[in-house]
């Protein structure tokens, strides 16, 4: 099971994802070659540091596959509609950087609460 839901999610996010990077740079050839060369690698690293606030490297490895996947969309999706409003890239990063940091220490403090009926 792990393996299909490893290979529909690398799918969606080669295929079907829209390039975030796309409203900051004018020339689309340099947006997708930025969102090639680094943007995918550091959407890949901040996916995988988001879904480690909720989720065990080893629990459940078809829910982990899921969460690194909604994780990706999710941060394609923020940064996309960030640079919609920002087209400066830097201004654009540092306020999804701040959004990010305040989205992980919420996840990070939501699991480590325990839950008493």
């Amino acid at each position: 099971m792990y393996g299909i839901v490893s290979l529909l999610g690398s799918i969606l996010r080669q295929i079907y994802l829209p390039n975030p990077f796309i409203n900051i740079f004018n020339n689309q050839g340099i947006a997708d070659l930025f969102n090639l060369i680094i943007g995918g690698t550091i959407i890949s690293f901040l996916s995988y540091l988001l879904t480690g606030c909720i989720y065990e490297k080893g629990e459940a490895p078809v829910i982990g596959s899921f969460l690194y996947t909604f994780n990706y969309a999710l941060i394609t999706f923020s940064f996309y509609g960030i640079s919609i409003l920002i087209k400066n890239i830097i201004i654009a990063t540092v306020i999804y950087l701040i959004l990010y940091i305040m989205v992980c220490v919420f996840l990070s403090n939501l699991r480590s609460k325990t839950i008493n009926f």
